[in-house]
């Protein structure tokens, strides 16, 4: 069965970071900076609703965040590859080879965001599509003409079917299950193929596995956004009526910032859970009593 020991990974992608935190911040400072302008100039072109376009001014971003994420990955879970490279003809076929793992990894990275924000523009567009007239005012015109019209209409109306709950849940477990797909530039940045990722990796554990260590690296960064996002409202008096623009760039640098850590720590946990998975290496920190190979 695909599983590995999800503490211990999680664990060792927090430790990572804290512990290599001068380094990661040194490298990670201009693709930060990119990432930076590229959303102020979507703020500023106002191009906030446009999910389509939104993807395209971020791809340089994404491009630069891919190159940073997946060398971070590999040297977080390949501690050894962090040294200085020894002289000799393998070491350097070795170390070119790595190179050519984390510019696949990047490029892999960063189609994965564009395909995101191409899913995520074309759903937003369907649903303006077929939303319900500007502020509900059909709605609540209808509802003031004839209450007793809409009551009898509501308790006619047909309860929900079991083909519709069967279709929800079928949903439901099948994006659960692709949520693998989303980590496949982990394993191609650690130097394996799709196909030996999608052969290990075919029990639906393995989901439940990387979605709970993702789940854990995402919730503290984003209690953090949200709690920053609170004191600084209150500081600067951002409302919709009257929008701050000193409160939209400070918090998008925040956003920047903590998106950036929260996936190099996802990254490195994930890496190091499917990493025990695909060679039987044992997490760093687990609790299994197997010797590592």
């Amino acid at each position: 069965m695909a599983s590995f020991d999800i503490m211990a990974a999680t664990k060792a992608g927090y430790r990572y970071v804290l512990d290599e935190r001068m380094f990661i911040l040194r490298l990670a400072m201009i693709p930060i900076f990119v990432k930076f302008i590229c959303y102020f100039s979507i703020i500023s072109l106002g191009l906030e609703t446009n999910i389509l376009r939104q993807g395209l001014v971020l791809f340089p971003a994404f491009l630069l965040e891919g190159y940073l994420v997946c060398t971070l990955l590999r040297m977080g879970v390949f501690t050894h590859e962090a040294i200085i490279q020894p002289p000799g003809a393998a070491s350097f076929e070795y170390y070119r080879q790595r190179g050519r793992d984390i510019q696949a990894g990047a490029v892999i990275y960063t189609l994965l965001k564009l395909i995101a924000s191409l899913l995520l523009g074309v759903l937003i567009e369907v649903l303006r599509v077929y939303k319900l007239p500007e502020g509900g005012a059909a709605l609540e015109g209808a509802l003031q003409e004839s209450a007793l019209d809409v009551s009898n209409a509501a308790s006619e109306a047909p309860p929900g079917s079991f083909e519709q709950f069967f279709l929800g849940a079928l949903f439901f477990i099948s994006a659960l299950w692709a949520f693998r797909l989303i980590w496949i530039y982990v394993p191609v940045s650690l130097g394996y193929t799709l196909r030996e990722y999608m052969t290990k990796i075919r029990g639906f554990s393995f989901s439940f596995h990387i979605f709970a260590v993702w789940l854990m690296c995402l919730v503290p960064t984003g209690l953090i956004i949200l709690v920053t996002s609170d004191i600084t409202i209150g500081l600067t008096g951002h409302s919709l009526e009257a929008p701050s623009y000193a409160y939209k760039i400070f918090m998008i640098g925040v956003q920047c910032i903590l998106e950036t850590i929260a996936i190099i720590i996802a990254s490195v946990a994930i890496g190091h859970g499917i990493l025990a998975v695909l060679s039987g290496r044992i997490v760093p920190g687990s609790n299994n009593n197997r010797k590592a190979p």
